[in-house]
């Protein structure tokens, strides 16, 4: 019995492992699609979400969760949230 529950505990942590790094690729990907729509538009969160398809409120909740900043409209850079 012993055996077979620590194989099952061995799987588990696999599974979780494989699971957090699905995840993480996850986030990287939207916050990447995110941000290069962000620069496509000079910053307008608007125009980006409807691009993406989006709620304008998913989009922001999606970038504070994502530590995606406002941008300038110079260039498409991250600021510390200032205009």
């Amino acid at each position: 019995m012993m055996k077979q529950q620590k194989h099952v505990t061995v799987r588990r942590k696999k599974q979780r492992l494989a699971e957090s790094m699905y995840y993480r690729h996850l986030r990287q990907c939207a916050r990447t699609l995110i941000v290069a729509t962000l620069s496509e538009h000079d910053g307008n969160r608007t125009l980006t979400a409807l691009q993406l398809g989006l709620q304008r409120t998913y989009l922001l909740r999606l970038m504070k969760e994502l530590g995606i900043q406002d941008y300038s409209q110079q260039g498409g850079r991250q600021t510390n949230g200032t205009r």
